[in-house]
Order: structure tokens, then C-alpha cells, then sequence
């Protein structure tokens, strides 16, 4: 004879107690007593203060802890992305370090340029090795192998990029005719051969 089959499955009063909730909706965000230097609280979330840390920092400081100023590049030490820049939280968002750097020794940067790095060090935060630049001179000045050959006046397959031969793409940056020409008709050939003509 079989025994009977018992299910371990929870009654649905148990399955709703059980079930899993956000982390953001386990306790309910709260203001933290302690005020920030500028008279406003800090945030708790998961009952714990997510700026306890901070109580009494200004920014600036929290900013220069995190840098190692060795001969003559200023490393970040703090965050850094997955493309090399730091990051730091500025009280409200998320910033590139090396900006931050720069608008807090030299002054804000003008709306519509980049920051080039002089030391090609994406990891420095000293401002004397930064420049504003426009996006197009960054790029120029980049070591990517459409710049170097833009620096050579040649495309990346070697013609040059002057005279009949030069098309202009917008801000500043121009292209090789012969290999947009022949991008053109390759993108053609295959749109006729799937069907789209």
C-alpha cells in the first residue's frame, strides 16, 4: 500500500507572507537625524543611514580622499567605470571624477565641450592636464585607429582624404567618398538581396 502524497507547499496565506518583496519596499525610507552640512537629512534605507559615512564632509573632502596625487598625475582611487574614467557621487548624481576635478579648481565647463586628457591617463584628476575641448578635437586628438589616420589625412584603408575625395559628416569630421560610396552600394546589394527593394 502507498502512503499518501503531502504536499509541503504553503497555503496561500503562507505563499503571500513568503513571497519575495523589493528591497526597496522592505522598510520604508526614512530621514536620518544627523543633518548634512547643508541642513539636509540624509536618506535611510534597509534601516541603516546610506550617508552615515558622509555626517560632516563637504563634498570637496570627500572628493580629495580619494585621490593620490603621485609626481605628477592625481590618480582616482575611488570608483572608476568599465571605460577607465572615475566616478563620484557629487550629493546629486553621478559624475566623471575628472570633471568634477576640473569644474572645482578651474571652473565650470562650457556647455557642448569634452574634457581631453593632455596625459591620455583616464584615471588622473589634476585640471593642468585637461583641456576643454569641442567633441570633434577630442576625437581628433584620440588614439582610436579612425583618429590616427585622420591625423595622416588617410582613411582606414589608406586613401587619402583630401580634395574630391573628402565628405564632410557634420561637426567637423570628414570622410573618405570612395568607402562611403562603396558602404552605400554594399548596403544596397544586401537590401536587394533580402527582398527589401
Amino acid at each position: 500500500m502507498m502512503s499518501p502524497v503531502v504536499s509541503s507547499a504553503p497555503s496561500g496565506e503562507q505563499a503571500r507572507a513568503t513571497k519575495a518583496v523589493p528591497l526597496n519596499r522592505r522598510v520604508p525610507l526614512t530621514r536620518c537625524p544627523i543633518k548634512a552640512t547643508n541642513g539636509t537629512a540624509f536618506v535611510f534605507s534597509m534601516g541603516r543611514c546610506m550617508s552615515k559615512r558622509w555626517h560632516g564632509q563637504s563634498k570637496e573632502d570627500r572628493f580629495w580622499s580619494k585621490v593620490l596625487m603621485v609626481q605628477d598625475c592625481w590618480w582616482w582611487t575611488g570608483v572608476v567605470g568599465s571605460d577607465g574614467y572615475g566616478r563620484f557621487w557629487s550629493g546629486v548624481w553621478m559624475m566623471q571624477a575628472h570633471r568634477f576635478a576640473y569644474e572645482l579648481r578651474v571652473g565650470p565647463i562650457p556647455p557642448g565641450f569634452q574634457i581631453d586628457h593632455l596625459c591620455r591617463n583616464r584615471a588622473c584628476v589634476n585640471p593642468s592636464h585637461m583641456e576643454p575641448v569641442t567633441p570633434a578635437e577630442n576625437i581628433r586628438r584620440g588614439l582610436s585607429p579612425s583618429a590616427i589616420a585622420a591625423r595622416a589625412g588617410t582613411c582606414l584603408k589608406g586613401h587619402a582624404v583630401i580634395g574630391d575625395n573628402k565628405v564632410s559628416v557634420g561637426a567637423g569630421i570628414f570622410r573618405c567618398r570612395i568607402c562611403r560610396d562603396e558602404q552605400h552600394r554594399n548596403k544596397a546589394e544586401r537590401r536587394i538581396g533580402n527582398g527589401q527593394y
